[in-house]
């Protein structure tokens, strides 16, 4: 680490520090998390980002004033059983069909006009709720390429996509004075109110301070609203059939194969299968029909297959490697991917788990180190840097506080146990568990060297697999070729995925033959 800085200043984090983490068996819990409250969490990319949509865009395009005026008369013909329309898209739906044709018929111009420019987003998306109004034929035609139509509907979702923003409370603070206009708020709170009508202060502190009462409040408030749930679904998994994903790297290009069979010609041999193996893999995988709305089992199989075809080509990469003792770490990790895939496989329900249980190795590595940063005086400033790191790449796959630290493993073994016995415990703690996140395949592992993020908003920024990793510099041995056929027919099956075998390996069979030429 670089030389300390005197004088620096100390990161106050909010993760609750390890000591304070209650154990319960082989689970570590936040205090928070281990109260076992009834509270139920809500995802807002995946469950609440699209009900807003519809809001964002006229208050970015029109205003609050619109908004409201355009919520004023189309609770005219609301049914005043039902609760307050909010602006969300499946409020739409709420507005009685016997009304629908009164609303459109009656509805002035200038409302018409704003409707009719959002007819291009609802086009793509035949089942929207609020459909029989944004395609009602009285709005006119709003036509525009598919492409420009993605684009818009992309910088919408980048604007609203983090939660905690300033563009994505708006929208909610829009809905939450729907309810406070029908007076259906019941609320001491006069302060909470009297700030939503400020909102947005100038001062940031009390805008921050809004933002997040906004957030639980309508929260809170849409958990009971029985029209909410199936409009995201359709939404996020409509996505993946009007748009593609899109990828941050090129795709490697295939070579000739040297046709010698010398030592030279199997690394030659191993650096064309790479690229050979890699296209027609990643063919096969571009058939997977990814379910966006329910993601991990997918993304975790994908992972796996990925990181086995990466251990594969290490192990052929470096003649170094072709020995016994060395290969042996390698082919561990390609023996546990396999473990895993079939286990999993066996056990669907347990995918979650897989998840959170990676997830919960790299906290606790980094509360860890946070327990060393409270004992440095001055705290070392390289250390603080890469603490925030590690915290804002758990915090966006979940949130940190209810995250369990899951104190197992796979193979069911207290490694811990053995590393006290021999007094390691200590480079198990810094050393042997942040090793084993990457040795084990565990999710961080998959999504950090494995995998990247889909750049198209449409998709949740899913994770996609990464085959292609650059100046790798390892070694082979056949039962590595045998483990990862095994995978790939394991994992492609699984997906229900067409494919033919003997086209998909091909690569594989043709440096299977090589070797063992050379071998003989």
């Amino acid at each position: 680490m670089a030389q300390k800085k005197t004088g620096s200043k100390r990161t106050q984090r909010r993760a609750t520090p390890l000591s304070k983490h209650q154990r319960f068996k082989k689970t570590l819990h936040a205090p928070f998390s281990g109260l076992r409250l009834p509270l139920q969490f809500v995802d807002w990319h995946r469950e609440r980002l699209p009900e807003f949509l519809w809001i964002h865009y006229i208050l970015s395009h029109y205003g609050i004033g619109v908004f409201s005026a355009i919520m004023d008369y189309l609770d005219q013909y609301a049914d005043p059983q039902e609760e307050p329309l909010l602006g969300t898209i499946s409020s739409f739906g709420l507005i009685p069909e016997k009304n629908r044709d009164a609303v459109n018929s009656k509805m002035p111009d200038n409302f018409r006009t704003v409707f009719g420019e959002w007819t291009h987003i609802a086009k793509l998306y035949p089942n929207m709720p609020g459909n029989w109004l944004f395609l009602s034929e009285g709005l006119g035609e709003h036509s525009r390429p598919l492409d420009e139509s993605l684009a818009a509907l992309k910088s919408m979702v980048r604007e609203l996509f983090d939660g905690k923003s300033s563009r994505a409370s708006m929208p909610r603070a829009a809905a939450f004075s729907r309810i406070i206009k029908h007076r259906k708020f019941i609320s001491y709170d006069k302060e909470f109110v009297e700030s939503l009508f400020a909102y947005p202060q100038k001062d940031e502190e009390q805008r921050g301070l809004t933002e997040s009462k906004i957030r639980v409040a309508t929260g809170n408030l849409l958990l009971g609203r029985h029209e909410m749930g199936e409009w995201s679904k359709y939404f996020w998994r409509q996505n993946f059939r009007i748009s593609v994903c899109e990828k941050p790297n090129p795709v490697l290009t295939a070579q000739p194969q040297s046709g010698r069979y010398s030592l030279r010609s199997v690394l030659e041999h191993a650096k064309e299968f790479e690229r050979a193996q890699a296209m027609s893999l990643e063919a096969v995988l571009q058939q997977v029909s990814i379910d966006l709305y329910d993601l991990k089992r997918q993304e975790v199989l994908i992972g796996i297959v990925a990181r086995q075809f990466r251990l594969l080509c290490a192990v052929l990469s470096d003649v170094n490697l072709w020995s016994e003792d060395l290969a042996a770490h390698l082919l561990r990790s390609m023996f546990e991917n396999l473990l895993t895939a079939k286990y999993l496989e066996a056990n669907p329900a347990l995918y979650p788990k897989f998840v959170e249980y990676g997830l919960g190795q790299l906290k606790l590595y980094k509360l860890r180190l946070q327990d060393l940063e409270a004992a440095q005086e001055p705290p070392d400033p390289e250390l603080t840097e890469f603490l925030d790191q590690l915290e804002a790449g758990i915090d966006s796959e979940q949130w940190e506080e209810r995250l369990p630290i899951d104190l197992g493993s796979w193979s069911g073994k207290p490694v811990r146990e053995m590393a006290r016995e021999v007094n390691m415990e200590e480079p198990y703690k810094f050393l042997y568990q942040p090793y084993s996140i990457d040795v084990h395949g565990t999710w961080t592992s998959l999504i950090r060297w494995n995998m990247m993020r889909c750049r198209n908003p449409l998709h949740l920024f899913h994770h996609i697999a990464d085959l292609h990793r650059p100046d790798v510099n390892f070694s082979s041995i056949l039962p590595a070729l045998d483990m990862f056929e095994a995978i790939v027919s394991l994992v492609v099956g699984a997906l229900n995925t067409p494919w033919e075998k003997r086209e998909l390996l091909a690569p594989l069979c043709s440096l299977r033959e090589n070797l063992k030429q050379v071998l003989s």
